[in-house]
């Protein structure tokens, strides 16, 4: 067997564990308060379009401190890749409703 080729054929494999460690610590950190369509707190919509180092800086410094503590920085970091990726998701609020559609109009007689 060839090892040489094989660890280069694995190597160049597309890594997702940074994706699926953000999107867990997402849901087990931030979920809760940010897919619930609660006023006053951005979805996740929202934050995708702040970017991440937005994210980041509010992790770290600003308002969200307490939902990373005992986090590393590489953690954290995972959140904001996971938040920002494409395509940005699509933003659900249940406390919000549809807009109504208007009622199909009727052929004009005369």
């Amino acid at each position: 067997m060839n090892w040489p080729a094989l660890l280069l054929a694995f190597a160049s494999l597309p890594v997702q564990a940074t994706d699926t460690e953000g999107q867990l610590l997402y849901q087990q950190r931030c979920a809760a308060c940010h897919d619930s369509g609660q006023v006053g707190i951005p979805p996740r919509a929202q934050l995708h379009a702040r970017g991440s180092d937005f994210i980041v800086d509010k992790l770290l410094l600003g308002s969200m401190q307490a939902q990373t503590l005992g986090l590393s920085e590489a953690q954290i970091s995972d959140i904001a890749h996971y938040l920002t990726q494409d395509p940005a998701p699509v933003e659900q609020n249940p406390a919000v409703p549809a807009p109504a559609q208007p009622p199909p109009q009727q052929p004009a007689t005369r």
